[in-house]
Order: C-alpha cells, then sequence, then structure tokens
C-alpha cells in the first residue's frame, strides 16, 4: 500500500507540509529550524523523520489520526 494512500495531499497541506518535486514528489514540514532542525519527510511509499545533521530514520505511519497524534507530540515537545 502507497503512503498516500493513508497520507493524503489534502491532509498533508492542511497539517503545514510543502509539497516538493525532486525525482518524486514528496512532502516536507520543518519543526523546528533552528539547532538541532526537526525535518519530517512523507514520500510515496515511507515517511521519516531527521533531527539536527543525523540520517533520516523511518516512520511508521497506521492512519491518518496516529500521524496527527505523533505531530502533535512532536510539536508540543519542541515549543
Amino acid at each position: 500500500m502507497n503512503l498516500t494512500e493513508i497520507l493524503s495531499p489534502e491532509f498533508l497541506m492542511d497539517k503545514d507540509f510543502t509539497k516538493k518535486v525532486s525525482d518524486e514528489v514528496y512532502y516536507e514540514l520543518e519543526i523546528a529550524s533552528s539547532e538541532p532542525s526537526v525535518i519530517i519527510y512523507v514520500y510515496n511509499n515511507s515517511a521519516s523523520i531527521c533531527i539536527g545533521t543525523g540520517r533520516e530514520k523511518d516512520i511508521k505511519v497506521e492512519s491518518e489520526s496516529q500521524f496527527s497524534q505523533f505531530l502533535e507530540t512532536i510539536q508540543n515537545t519542541l515549543s
């Protein structure tokens, strides 16, 4: 199953993700720009988080509500 079947483009845009185009279409959300930066990426078949200059770590996405809770937890932790 494609991740875009779970997380629709409309859902991601409502969560302030920015649509990007490279080799493929993906969505990006910068949660924190100060050090360490925190960026969430959503690709066609995967989602990941990158903290600071570290490598991307996969995020397991089961539903829109679970992903929303994940984003809220990250945002609350950083605020």
